[in-house]
């Protein structure tokens, strides 16, 4: 009799612990709505902006579209450094790479009249 009930003893704990983490997990979720909730309208937002204003989207479009200008600026740098402290010799590279490339296009958007 005594071993019956340490096993249903132990059956009521497993189902006890099982029932605390599933409170646990629901509180957390249920703290988590509000901002869940803000980063989807943000992300909303966001999109929208991006999208901009629909009113008179509609625009005309030329075959004359080109490539005004380009400017490509690249900078290049490495350097090595050697540094020896008590017998142990460390080698140090340093490399930068940057690029910048500026473009106007004429897309052959035009005015509507």
């Amino acid at each position: 009799m005594l071993r019956r009930f340490r096993k249903n003893n132990n059956q009521a704990q497993i189902f006890l612990e099982y029932t605390v983490i599933c409170g646990i997990v629901v509180m957390i979720l249920i703290s988590m709505n509000m901002m869940m909730k803000r980063g989807i309208q943000g992300m909303i937002k966001s999109v929208a902006d991006q999208v901009g204003s629909q009113i008179n989207a509609e625009q005309g479009f030329s075959d004359a579209g080109h490539l005004e200008s380009q400017y490509v600026s690249t900078r290049t740098s490495v350097s090595k450094t050697t540094r020896e402290l008590l017998g142990v010799t460390n080698y140090i590279y340093d490399s930068i790479s940057m690029t910048n490339t500026e473009a106007l296009a004429n897309l052959g958007f035009v005015e509507e009249e």
